[in-house]
């Protein structure tokens, strides 16, 4: 955190460095292990879920809409969110393993701003989607090209740029 802001880095280059930092965790570890250590953490945040998001989820389930969990956490830790919540799809940050072991040598690729925008582009390549009936979720200006694909952009605890631009624009908040 100190090495970012006396860098000056953006807060999405710091999240880059923090993720970097981060997957040392992981070194020397077998898939199989980290798998089990994201299955701990994602147990340990079913509690620290937003009600008020669950409720959402349930709803658009509900009216039918394919559900999409797309963020720059981890891909195994997402799996287990994303199957507890009932999503049909999830996207996220895949870590490397060569011979069932972490890769640290390789680069990881942090799904994350005008990334979001093309990895659900790059799943969905195939399909007939009607982006203007479509909703998308986030919190930070980093998805703005994401909410800005959609018809119906849904601003989340929004950071304090994204809140504006969604009140301007009169989008949907969930607080």
């Amino acid at each position: 955190y100190k090495t970012g802001i006396s860098l000056k880095l953006s807060r999405n280059e710091m999240k880059l460095l923090a993720v970097n930092k981060f997957n040392r965790l992981f070194e020397g570890m077998s898939e199989e292990e980290v798998r089990r250590f994201f299955l701990v953490c994602s147990e340990e945040l079913y509690d620290l879920f937003n009600q008020k998001v669950v409720a959402e989820i349930k709803e658009v389930q509900a009216a039918g809409y394919h559900t999409v969990l797309l963020s720059g956490a981890y891909h195994l830790l997402l799996e287990h969110v994303g199957k507890k919540l009932g999503f049909d799809t999830v996207i996220g940050t895949q870590l490397p393993f060569a011979d069932n072991r972490f890769d640290s040598q390789k680069e990881v690729e942090v799904i994350n701003g005008s990334i979001k925008n093309k990895k659900v582009h790059e799943y969905f390549h195939e399909h007939e989607v009607d982006w203007h009936s479509s909703r998308a979720y986030a919190d930070s200006m980093t998805d703005l090209e994401l909410l800005e694909a959609v018809g119906q952009p849904v601003a989340v605890n929004p950071e304090t740029q994204l809140r504006k631009i969604a009140e301007e624009r009169k989008w949907k908040i969930i607080t």
